[in-house]
């Protein structure tokens, strides 16, 4: 059975961090997908140079309303990738509108794929709660399903993880060797 987590967070939250040790722990095949890939294609045409800056990601931002009003191409992206992963995979889709969350959720139901669906947030104390766009800004207007808090240690985020993945229904191996943390903060 596939397993669908809609993930979010800040930027600089962790989001990809926890994802790649995922990858590490889980015996399943992980897929990293974001909504804002064919967004990010455009942009780039359009001058956009993969700056993170608060006029940028108000422009993806802005870009990615754009697209989906004109032809839903950021949902139909992720439903696509969803159908051609993995059966028995993680699918991680990076989603930061409620609305669209929403909607990619039933467009998932709709589609009859044997998948469980839930929401993440990777929550962490940044230097920044306001970006002035509503992508960013308005994370933390719905409850999700799980909120892992990622201010600790690498070695406390890597336990955290077992234990998010035990709790989905996800193995992990068994003889886990913590060698990518050494105590090192997460970034």
């Amino acid at each position: 059975m596939k397993k669908v987590v809609i993930i979010n967070g800040r930027g600089s939250s962790g989001k990809d961090t926890f994802i790649g040790i995922c990858e590490l722990l889980a015996k399943s095949k992980v897929y990293n997908f974001t909504s804002v890939a064919v967004v990010k294609k455009a942009a780039e045409m359009l001058g956009w140079l993969g700056n993170k800056s608060d006029k940028d990601r108000k422009f993806l931002s802005d870009l990615k309303k754009l697209s989906i009003w004109y032809n839903d191409q950021p949902n139909e992206y992720m439903l696509y990738s969803l159908k051609n992963s993995d059966e028995n995979s993680i699918n991680f889709f990076h989603i930061r509108e409620w609305e669209e969350i929403n909607k990619f959720i039933n467009d998932v139901k709709k589609l009859n794929i044997n998948c469980d669906i839930c929401t993440l947030l990777i929550d962490r104390d940044t230097n920044k709660d306001y970006y002035g766009n509503s992508s960013d800004d308005d994370i933390d207007i719905n409850k999700y399903d799980y909120v892992i808090d990622n201010n600790c240690s690498m070695f406390e985020l890597e336990l955290k993880t077992i234990d998010w993945l035990s709790k989905i229904g996800v193995q992990t191996y068994e003889n886990w060797n913590h060698k990518q943390s050494n105590g090192r903060n997460c970034t």
